[in-house]
């Protein structure tokens, strides 16, 4: 067990985690000796930092990689199923950055959120909060320009990004344009079409998003 770590430790150690995630997420080649060594790092740091029984802990679930080792087909368990309990990880692992930056100012708030991939209203002239403005958004034009702008295999990180479990937002759907209004609907239905769009902005910076959507 590490011992507990100042607000500041905390804050950079789960920021290096995310990272390193995310690159574990990205890869191609699984390496299991790295995922589980990631996996049970990132465990013992949040457990320093919020104690045993916080939901942030419990709710960081192992995944079942060793059985799939031991059956000595990792590299199928990650093609199969690897990527979605690393996503759920990271979610977590990202709701946990979160409530620990919000302890500081502004400032130093602001900067943690542009190392986790978010950028201030300044970065995109959209404004984040303001779920009003989406009203006027085609929702028909956007699937249409998601479609025309990502992969059905990028559809998993768009998720992600946008702070979404992919199973719950889009399942089993195995029709790209299908899956890509049922993720728009999940957006909408939840309020986070802010979200998600901010998130397509990110992805694509070269997009007049707004003007085209509206």
């Amino acid at each position: 067990m590490f011992r507990k770590p100042t607000p500041r430790e905390a804050l950079d150690l789960l920021e290096f985690q995310l990272e390193v995630g995310k690159d574990l997420h990205r890869g191609e080649l699984f390496d299991s000796e790295a995922y589980l060594l990631w996996e049970n790092t990132t465990r013992e740091f949040l457990t320093s930092i919020f104690g045993t029984n916080s939901g942030n802990v419990v709710n960081f679930q192992p995944s079942n990689q060793t059985i799939a080792k031991r059956k000595g087909a990792p590299q199928l368990w990650w093609n199969e199923f690897g990527r979605s309990p690393l996503s759920e990880q990271l979610i977590i692992l990202r709701s946990a950055l979160e409530q620990i930056a919000i302890q500081f100012d502004p400032d130093e708030t602001s900067q943690s959120e542009r190392r986790l991939g978010k950028s201030s209203n300044t970065d995109t002239n959209f404004p984040i909060d303001a779920n009003e403005a989406l009203l006027a958004i085609d929702l028909l034009k956007m699937s249409k320009m998601v479609d025309d702008k990502f992969g059905f295999d990028e559809l998993e990180g768009i998720c992600f990004e946008s702070g979404f479990d992919y199973d719950q937002a889009i399942g089993k759907i195995p029709k790209k344009d299908a899956a890509i209004r049922e993720l728009i609907g999940f957006a909408k239905r939840r309020d986070k079409l802010a979200d998600l769009l901010q998130t397509l902005i990110q992805l694509r910076p070269g997009t007049n998003w707004i003007s085209e959507l509206m």
